[in-house]
């Protein structure tokens, strides 16, 4: 005689209780968000020890380890991405909520940034005593929008068709145009950069110490500047992934968070061109 051995309904009998499966992994501790915050410590400080002229180390020492806990968290997240493959629709969705809420808060900084140079632009009269009310400033000679803005400008343009390009790849499973698509946006990333530490080193007007309007033109260009790093970060850690095989047709998520990210920073930098260069240039600029 055989016995049927039937599971206990939920509730019933000593001990015995029902579990409902998560689609969530749980992680262990990370040491990544501390180290974050001490990197970007170290990085604020670092502006202001070069502001009061007391040398760039402080600042190379912060966005050295801001770059080395943006790359060891990224490597950690898709390490962990790669023992988690069961769910991947609602750990895809989680990770677009999670870029769209970043992107959102990320937009309000600029917002507090924009404010800022607007409140002169729109009311030079309020920069206070001892300055004309004019602006940009009588003894500021802004960049010439053509010269290196417009450079950026279209490496950022570009930047985005070829990121587009390399999403399309993902998406039809065509490998080769999504890391051929992703290795062209890093490297216009990268000239990017370049152009805008040749913009630095060569301003018509003083940096530290100049003034209202170096020091927004400062904050907001550096600002951007950081984004697009992260951004390279992120792109670089893509074709890694990309370089393994990881992204795909039914695996795209982490893929369009970056595409999204490196979107809003290049639409960030077509609006600082029109209102930073273009529309708030001077009566002389310089190439």
């Amino acid at each position: 005689m055989s016995i049927d051995h039937h599971p206990a309904p939920a509730g019933e009998g000593i001990g015995i209780t029902e579990t409902v499966p998560s689609p969530f992994r749980p992680v262990g501790l990370s040491p990544w968000p501390l180290a974050i915050a001490v990197a970007s410590m170290l990085t604020s400080g670092g502006a202001i020890a070069v502001w009061a002229h007391h040398g760039y180390w402080l600042l190379a020492v912060g966005l050295l380890s801001f770059l080395a806990v943006i790359t060891l968290w990224g490597r950690d997240v898709f390490r962990d991405a790669l023992k988690s493959t069961k769910a991947a629709i609602i750990v895809g969705n989680s990770f677009r909520y999670a870029m769209a809420l970043f992107i959102t808060t990320e937009l309000f900084l600029f917002v507090a940034f924009f404010w800022g140079y607007f409140n002169f632009f729109f009311f030079p009269d309020k920069q206070g005593i001892g300055y004309a009310p004019v602006w940009p400033p009588n003894a500021i000679h802004t960049i010439n929008p053509l010269g290196e803005p417009l450079f950026a400008t279209l490496v950022m343009l570009l930047s985005s068709t070829t990121l587009t390009g390399a999403f399309d790849g993902v998406l039809t499973g065509n490998r080769t145009n999504a890391k051929v698509g992703t290795f062209a946006t890093l490297i216009l990333g990268l000239a990017f950069l370049g152009g805008q530490i040749y913009e630095y080193a060569n301003l018509p007007f003083p940096l530290f110490h100049g003034g209202i309007y170096p020091s927004l033109f400062f904050i907001l260009t550096a600002f951007d500047g950081l984004h697009v790093v992260v951004g390279v970060v992120l792109l670089a850690l893509a074709l890694a992934r990309l370089n393994d095989g990881k992204f795909g047709p039914n695996s795209f998520a982490g893929f369009q968070t970056i595409a999204w990210y490196w979107t809003f920073v290049d639409v960030l930098w077509l609006f600082l061109f029109v209102t930073l260069y273009w529309v708030g240039a001077s009566a002389v600029t310089v190439s």
